[in-house]
């Protein structure tokens, strides 16, 4: 039983040391993946996905010269895995034609967001949100997050963030809440921006709007 239990022992070792390696090219990676919940850092980067990536660009494109834009990367696949649209971007995933590690998506994401048709690119994450039957299986940040005060009196406080991180209020909802916009030119992505803002005291909470989406 005692020989038995070791060797048990040992077969869970070498299990986690192969899921050690298998995430190590995750470790050059130079964001930080993850948010606050309840004043505790919620980790994500050990669902963040290696093959896929958000896409934003301007409304003013039509899907034809999206897929050109792509296509002339060579970074992916040819074939938009999920096309949508919100109130000022049009958001599409891709599969990348060889898994990236983080690094290398970081390095996709500046290259991609140094044209003038990109608004932003974010990574992906393993995300399911069921309805019925029907399932997502990525979930990613597009270019707004959403705050909610302690005092909701504080709104200056919230202007001046803003402005000093070169970011925007999108919608003033109730109770202290607001929803924040972000962009390239911003001091950070949205999830950056969102625990930066946090981090300021000022905020009950402050995490992105994440978005859910098939991949069929």
């Amino acid at each position: 039983m005692k020989k038995s239990l070791i060797s048990l022992f040992l077969l869970l070792l070498i299990f986690l040391s192969c899921e050690k390696d298998d995430n190590f090219d995750n470790r050059d990676c130079p964001t930080e993946h993850f948010y606050y919940t309840y004043a505790e850092k919620y980790y994500i980067d050990s669902i963040l996905q290696n093959d896929y990536l958000l896409i934003g660009f301007k409304g003013t494109y039509s899907i034809e010269e999206i897929d050109e834009f792509l296509d002339e990367t060579q970074s992916f696949n040819n074939d938009n895995l999920n096309v949508r649209s919100d109130s000022s971007n049009i958001l599409i995933i891709r599969k990348f034609k060889e898994t990236k590690t983080c690094l290398e998506i970081s390095n996709i994401i500046y290259e991609l967001q140094r044209d003038n048709r990109v608004d932003f690119a974010a990574y992906t994450y393993t995300g399911e949100f069921c309805i019925g039957f029907d399932c997502t299986e990525l979930m990613s940040y597009a270019n707004e997050f959403v705050v909610k005060l302690n005092d909701t009196l504080q709104f200056d406080s919230v202007q001046a963030l803003c402005l000093s991180t070169d970011t925007w209020i999108l919608e003033k909802k109730k109770r202290g809440r607001y929803l924040i916009g972000v962009d390239k030119n911003s001091q950070g992505n949205a999830m950056e921006m969102a625990n930066s803002f946090y981090e300021s005291g000022i905020f009950e909470y402050s995490h992105p709007n994440f978005h859910y989406f098939n991949i069929e």
